[in-house]
């Protein structure tokens, strides 16, 4: 999964945060016409930040907060935009 983050809603700098093995750039990534939103928040359901994603074989959705909203800033949840609502995973 290729991910950025677009929106640290916490004001942490966390804006342009991305997968470490990353091979698209940004703009790539934000213009890709597969990218899905997705939001890491924490047991309270508060935003921590939103950011987009591209989906490769594979995948199972979890990424963005295994490889960064657990670590970096103690989200516990991801959702993903879908059919014009938040549907956690």
């Amino acid at each position: 999964m290729q991910w950025l983050i677009t929106n640290d809603v916490l004001g942490l700098n966390f804006d342009g945060a991305r997968n470490a093995d990353a091979t698209m750039a940004d703009t790539q990534i934000i213009n890709h016409p597969d990218a899905k939103q997705f939001r890491l928040s924490d047991d309270d359901n508060e935003s921590y930040c939103c950011g987009v994603a591209v989906w490769e074989p594979g995948d199972d959705g979890m990424e963005p907060l295994i490889d960064f909203g657990w670590s970096c800033l103690g989200a516990i949840d991801i959702a993903w935009f879908r059919d014009g609502k938040w549907v956690s995973m």
